[in-house]
């Protein structure tokens, strides 16, 4: 390997990371040129918006599919379920506070 091959490596490698840094600084521009412009004041409920609000809080029925789930919250009867009817089982446990607060 020659002098002359090294330096054709190194001219390609340079090559490359320029591209690379083109592509990447175009790619900067489009996401900040195409992101959601933030409103400069958020919206405040109040008596005439109060629906609209009581609407866009609560959540949906896609949201709350989980409620129509059978729960089991003893481990050994959903385990005989859960063999005789041939499904998995979701062991759910954690440990501390369920809001994480400490």
């Amino acid at each position: 390997m020659g002098v002359d091959s090294i330096r054709r490596i190194d001219r390609a490698d340079r090559d490359a990371a320029r591209r690379y840094r083109v592509a990447m600084l175009a790619l900067t521009l489009a996401l900040a040129v195409l992101a959601p412009q933030q409103p400069t004041t958020a919206p405040h409920p109040d008596a005439d918006n109060f629906r609209e609000w009581l609407t866009f809080v609560q959540p949906s029925t896609d949201e709350e599919a989980y409620r129509t789930i059978g729960w089991r919250n003893a481990l050994w009867p959903a385990v005989q379920e859960a063999q005789q009817l041939g499904r998995p089982i979701l062991l759910w446990t954690m440990n501390g506070h369920p809001l994480g607060c400490t």
